[in-house]
């Protein structure tokens, strides 16, 4: 996953919460049976502002197993690897908040 696809991810994930909507099945779907739903230019824009998982960085997180650029697809989909981490780190900075 590109670093401009993680950060729509995040933003995106943050936009559907803060709409009230669950996220994780849109984020599952993408590039199997649906497009991914954050391409585009609406969600390189930051949903919280100074938020610290845009300036994490997650080609540490993805690890050496994700391989270059952790192996985006053709159809641009972001593979487990990066979901998962994202997930984790969304779900402790949300807790944090709270």
């Amino acid at each position: 996953m590109r670093e401009y696809d993680v950060i729509a991810c995040i933003n995106f994930i943050r936009a559907e919460v803060a709409a009230g909507r669950d996220p994780r099945p849109a984020v599952a779907r993408a590039g199997r049976d649906a497009p991914v739903p954050w391409s585009g230019e609406r969600y390189l824009k930051p949903v919280l502002p100074n938020d610290p998982l845009l300036a994490y960085d997650w080609e540490d997180e993805a690890g050496p197993a994700a391989g270059p650029s952790w192996g985006t697809s053709a159809a641009g989909c972001a593979p487990v690897c990066a979901i998962e981490p994202l997930s984790r780190r969304l779900s402790c900075s949300a807790a944090a908040a709270d």
